[in-house]
């Protein structure tokens, strides 16, 4: 099943700055896809566009379902991690933090069992009654993945969950994104985390859909990422690799 759907899509921001021109792929259910690319090149945009939070010209479909006309419907099957977990937290404390997010599935007493089993799931029991604005940049974005975690969401949107992250924390991350379920869309400049956790990749520039093909190719082809402002993997600099079949779309 196609779980996600973009046909010539195109997004302009207000004041006339082009950030997508006719983009166009498709995501089958239980798909791993890192959209990668340098600065600028529209990432963000387009996960907030498949998210229903902008709205631009073309198409977008989720299981079917056109975005954002059915944004309510589907946004509960969505889990948006922000690059900025700050832009997700709304709560002063921890605890209560992930006791709204289950309760909005419309049962306002959640067993404390549950709250328990997803601050224990991101390491941060012994932070439940905790400031959220004492915790460190690291602690935030594992809150935000609690709350992201008591939806049960099928499609993953990820914007630079590696970002700001200390070298353990950023082992967890790859750790979590394994052992999430559903489809995954993540946009990240860490091409290392990229070649470790998707099995596809998208590259973008100036908005469009430069080269879509297997992460194991795209990742290693020193000559493409190259020419887009990209670098190897860290832990393939210095290693020749061929450039295997890859669709280049321009």
């Amino acid at each position: 099943m196609t779980a996600v759907e973009v046909r010539h899509f195109s997004y302009v921001y207000p004041g006339g700055a082009r950030a997508l021109s006719n983009v166009t792929f498709c995501v089958e259910e239980g798909e791993r896809v890192a959209i990668i690319g340098p600065n600028g090149a529209g990432k963000t945009t387009l996960l907030f566009s498949i998210s229903g939070l902008l709205k631009g010209e073309g198409t977008i479909r989720l299981w079917g379902l056109d975005q954002p006309k059915h944004f309510q419907e589907l946004r509960r099957d969505l889990g948006f991690l922000f690059q900025d977990p700050e832009d997700q937290l709304f709560f002063p404390w921890v605890y209560d933090e992930v006791a709204a997010e289950l309760q909005k599935n419309g049962n306002p007493s959640v067993p404390e069992e549950k709250i328990w089993t997803l601050l224990s799931r991101v390491g941060l029991t012994e932070k439940a009654h905790a400031a959220v604005s004492s915790l460190s940049p690291g602690e935030k974005k594992r809150l935000a993945l609690a709350t992201l975690l008591a939806r049960h969401p099928r499609l993953w949107l990820l914007d630079e969950p590696s970002a700001g992250l200390d070298p353990g924390m950023r082992r967890t991350v790859i750790e979590w994104i394994h052992n999430l379920q559903g489809t995954i869309l993540l946009a990240t400049h860490d091409l290392d985390l990229a070649l470790e956790t998707c099995t596809r990749a998208i590259l973008l520039d100036q908005g469009e859909v430069v080269a879509d093909g297997p992460a194991s190719e795209l990742l290693t082809n020193e000559e493409l990422l190259e020419e887009h402002g990209l670098t190897l993997p860290l832990s393939l600099q210095g290693v020749k690799n061929g450039k295997g079949p890859l669709q280049r779309l321009n």
